[in-house]
């Protein structure tokens, strides 16, 4: 057990931040159980309309809510329809250079992260088995109908790296995923255990289409030339028979219009590189690029579009985050976002699709439908309170919405001048919460961190009938969203008691933890886990003594002595040492947990 602290300021990347996505096999078991028992995936209630006729035009943008498998079926869950999935590039990894913590949701939400952390390998095999999961777990528990959502790929950031090998598979897999390892590998599963099932047939599995998505929503970098955004549309469009939405820029609106929409809504702290407006493309530009690529998709019987905006750059003053630019998104954007689409709508009288991201929320998400403008996607809006679960309200919003079919340029107008005069986009004093000294390892108090985790690190379980939370360091990427709303004033992920499924980022960290090694390393490495057969409270000393020798023995040994329960240590300390010096009052609770589950589960 790690007993010093760490505050998320001024942290630097470390080998506990690395992601560890769960198996396919493990996943479809964990959802089986869950949705059986609390009618839940991930923490989040299945709320959403269960019609198959059901569906709708609003999910989660590229970003923290789409990078692994298990973040799809949350949004699916809570009733989004429409995946934008996270953004692969050429460089992955370390090669990102991104410093943690990387989301900055206070207030005002800032990121610093710019597309997956995964290997592109691993983010295929995140999004196929994403897919798949939906697609079983639809038909298994009647949720809707398994053809009622659409993911689209997000790639960048210039021709080269599209063009390169390695992401033209990812393209290619994208298109058709049968030949692929994932593809393979989880339909033979789901065909030798066909009996865990009650609406799944050999039939339904052989007729699920091996197509991903056919769609790809371009990511440019800031200061992207005309030239470079053109051939990589075209690219996508004529080579690869893609439909394509070119995410556009803020700075479309100019650099009197952003800096005036931040002011009028209390921003004025907010300050970004003039030079920004000079090397991204203007207005008059874009405008010629997109009607000659409209053209072109027009030509191919391909769709193609624009989705508004990207986030905006601004320099990091207040060490918000790590480093000199961070980028903005939520509330603030609004106005910059549907000024953008504004002006676009009035250049092709309307004809232009557009999609949206930019400060949607449940009140202004209706409007944006009835301009004309769909799917509307969120992030900054799931990394508030209740998380994920803001996608229901969000749907039922969007229920609610006649969408016309051209795009309404006057109605974008006056959702911008609306935006400046609303509550709910302007500059809210930072809300802080007084630190604690009661602050437990387990604390459930409010289960905010458990709701805004994108990536469903925090889990809660239940300890005697008690609420309590623990962390999953595998699933965790330190982006630190959660540390905002602790009611308690801690650091969440820093702080909550943590399951360690590796070795070196249990060697690596300052958290509370127990390590819980592999099935085939667990008995061979003085490994951390504490089982729930073994009440120590009830044992008298001399048991408790012949107990703890079990420690020493070999595997040989250990597999003979079938009448007594395993023990491991925790801390690579005994038992006794451990629990009480290190964890206090929570070591009766920690007793109780069978840390087994958790190790089978992640």
């Amino acid at each position: 057990m790690n007993d010093t602290k760490k505050t998320a300021e001024n942290e630097v990347k470390t080998a506990t931040d690395t992601m560890t996505p769960i198996s396919f096999e493990k996943m479809l078991h964990s959802l089986l159980k869950e949705y059986r028992t609390k009618k839940c995936f991930y923490e989040v209630p299945v709320s959403r309309n269960k019609s198959k006729e059901y569906r709708n035009y609003i999910g989660p943008a590229a970003g923290p809510h789409t990078q692994l498998a298990g973040n799809l079926v949350a949004g699916y869950a809570a009733g989004a329809s429409y995946f934008e999935l996270k953004t692969v590039q050429i460089m992955t990894g370390e090669e990102l250079g991104i410093k943690k913590p990387c989301i900055y949701a206070a207030t005002e939400v800032f990121n610093t992260e710019w597309s997956t952390e995964l290997s592109i390998e691993a983010a295929k095999s995140e999004y196929i088995k994403g897919y798949l999961l939906l697609k079983i777990l639809i038909q298994e528990f009647e949720l809707g109908d398994p053809e009622g959502f659409e993911f689209v790929m997000s790639a960048g950031y210039d021709l080269n790296g599209i063009k390169s090998p390695v992401i033209d598979d990812f393209l290619e897999s994208m298109k058709e995923a049968a030949a692929s390892k994932e593809w393979q590998k989880d339909m033979a599963y789901l065909k030798e255990n066909l009996s865990m099932f009650t609406n799944l047939t050999k039939e339904y599995l052989d007729s699920i289409p091996s197509c991903i998505t056919d769609t790809i929503a371009l990511s440019t970098m800031h200061g992207c030339k005309r030239e470079e955004i053109e051939k990589i549309a075209e690219y996508l469009l004529c080579e690869k028979q893609l439909n394509v939405y070119v995410k556009m820029n803020p700075t479309l609106l100019g650099r009197e219009g952003v800096r005036k929409a931040l002011d009028s809504l209390g921003y004025s702290h907010l300050h970004f590189d003039p030079h920004s407006f000079e090397v991204d493309i203007d207005f008059e530009s874009a405008c010629e690029m997109l009607g000659r690529l409209q053209k072109t998709a027009k030509s191919l019987g391909k769709r193609f579009g624009v989705k508004v905006t990207n986030t905006l750059p601004v320099t990091i003053q207040r060490k918000e985050l790590l480093g000199d630019t961070m980028y903005l998104s939520g509330p603030a954007l609004f106005p910059i976002a549907i000024g953008v689409a504004k002006k676009l709508a009035k250049r092709f009288d309307g004809t232009l699709p557009l999609s949206y991201s930019g400060g949607a929320d449940q009140k202004n998400c209706k409007d944006i439908l009835e301009c004309g403008i769909y799917p509307v996607t969120v992030s900054s809006y799931l990394l508030k309170p209740a998380g994920y679960k803001n996608l229901k309200a969000l749907a039922a919003a969007a229920d609610l919405a006649v969408i016309p079919e051209l795009i309404d340029a006057e109605k974008c107008g006056m959702l911008e001048a609306q935006a400046g005069t609303q509550a709910s986009y302007q500059y809210k004093a930072i809300r802080t919460y007084a630190g604690s000294e009661d602050y437990s390892v387990l604390c459930a108090a409010c289960h905010n961190c458990v709701d805004i985790c994108p990536n469903r690190a925090n889990k809660r379980i239940t300890i005697d009938g008690e609420a309590a939370v623990i962390h999953l360091d595998s699933l965790c990427n330190e982006c630190g969203a959660c540390r905002y709303y602790c009611i308690k004033g801690h650091v969440p992920y820093k702080e909550k008691l943590t399951l360690f499924t590796t070795k070196e980022a249990y060697e690596a960290t300052t958290n509370p933890g127990i390590y819980i090694g592999t099935e085939e390393n667990r008995e061979a490495m003085d490994i951390i886990a504490a089982e729930k057969k073994i009440e120590l409270q009830e044992m008298d000393s001399t048991t408790a003594e012949k107990k703890i020798e079990l420690q020493e023995m070999d595997s040989t040994t250990a597999r003979k002595k079938n009448s007594v329960p395993k023990i491991r240590n925790i801390g690579r300390k005994s038992i006794e040492d451990s629990l009480e010096k290190e964890f206090g009052n929570e070591a009766e609770k920690i007793r109780k947990i069978n840390w087994e589950e958790y190790a089978d589960e992640f």
